[in-house]
């Protein structure tokens, strides 16, 4: 992997550098028909974390063998680009206008590429530094030839997390509205108004609420729901404010080598 350090030119932030160098590197046509491939992969938008996936948790096949004849263990040199870019400007998920990298006044805009060669493709800066990493280092090719049993093992680990998430989100449902129930019923307590039979225990042994304890019940889910999204809100805002007067650390805690012994320099 060719070594490229990181240095401020006469005059242009970090951003700036970043955008002339993929701009830059999209020109050639090579490159930019790699790029191009990718884009407009049939899976769509889920090419992209399909990629990540595919350099941080699948499975097989995770030495690359490089058309320069390098061999490079895939999430190690994930993890040493991610340090040296940081999430902020390495990213193959990054969305349009979100996060809070600015560029000439704008929010993570779109970055045109090959303005002027006929076709062109426009990304967020930091999914085009991603994907110049990518693609400089061959691990495209790679990512191409087991292509078929990426996606399988991709999609696998969605439908996988979208269960898990989905099990306990209803779990979380179902005890919330257990406890605002129990707490209607709390309230009933003290209350000197005879209920209807049909108010009384259920064949379970579970009270039956009135429909006015079940609007009642509705309304505090509500309000207990709006207390905790404000409350992780904050939680995140406090956090992005950590991170913005610490240099953030990445999570990849692993060496600089792989386990081939082949140094990982960061391109760009």
């Amino acid at each position: 992997m060719k070594k490229h350090t990181y240095t401020h030119q006469s005059g242009m932030d970090r951003a700036t550098v970043y955008k002339n160098g993929v701009i830059k590197f999209f020109n050639y046509k090579d490159h930019f028909s790699r790029l191009e491939k990718i884009v407009h992969d049939a899976s769509g938008p889920q090419v992209f974390p399909m990629i990540l996936y595919f350099v941080t948790k699948y499975p097989n096949h995770r030495l690359c063998l490089t058309p320069s004849g390098d061999i490079y263990y895939l999430h190690t040199a994930y993890c040493d680009a991610l340090r040296s870019h940081q999430k902020r400007m390495y990213d193959f998920e990054s969305k349009t206008g979100r996060g809070d990298l600015m560029i000439d006044g704008r929010r993570n805009p779109n970055i045109l590429v090959n303005e002027h060669q006929g076709s062109t493709l426009a990304l967020p800066l930091p999914k085009l530094v991603a994907l110049k990493w990518f693609i400089e280092n061959g691990f495209d090719y790679h990512f191409w030839k087991h292509y078929d049993d990426v996606s399988s093992h991709f999609f696998a680990h969605i439908q996988e997390k979208k269960k898990m998430y989905s099990d306990a989100h209803k779990n979380k449902k179902k005890r919330l509205r257990e406890e605002m129930e129990q707490r209607v019923l709390r309230e009933r307590g003290g209350t000197i108004v005879p209920l209807a039979p049909s108010l009384g225990p259920t064949p379970m042994g579970k009270a039956r609420l009135s429909r006015t304890e079940r609007k009642r019940v509705v309304a505090l889910i509500n309000e207990e729901t709006k207390k905790r999204q404000k409350n992780i809100r904050l939680a995140r805002h406090g956090t992005k404010r950590r991170e913005h007067n610490h240099k953030p650390k990445s999570s990849c805690m692993l060496n600089t080598e792989n386990n081939e012994g082949v140094p990982l320099s960061v391109n760009f």
